[in-house]
């Protein structure tokens, strides 16, 4: 197993979040960033999605540079987590 991604559903107000995460053995090999286009690139495809969205904790910046990668950008955030979308 390399790890789990998957989208919270259904849509609210046309925007889905989505979570993943990797196991340690197989951090740095580009799993989650090449998991997380697809994702993002599926759920745009829809008809109900218009934004997709993501959480990160600003100190995990292997997870910053995944969500920045897949086309997200910061969107603002609070209580130690910053909040990330699709334009």
């Amino acid at each position: 197993m390399i790890g789990s991604i998957g989208l919270f559903r259904p849509p609210v107000d046309g925007a889905v979040e989505f979570g993943y995460g990797v196991v340690p053995s197989r951090r740095g090999r580009g799993h989650a960033t090449e998991a997380a286009r697809a994702v993002v690139a599926s759920a745009l495809a829809e008809p109900d999605v218009r934004t997709v969205r993501a959480g990160v904790e600003p100190s995990n910046t292997a997870s910053v540079r995944v969500l920045e990668k897949a086309g997200l950008r910061r969107v603002g955030g609070s209580d130690g987590t910053d909040r990330y979308s699709t334009p």
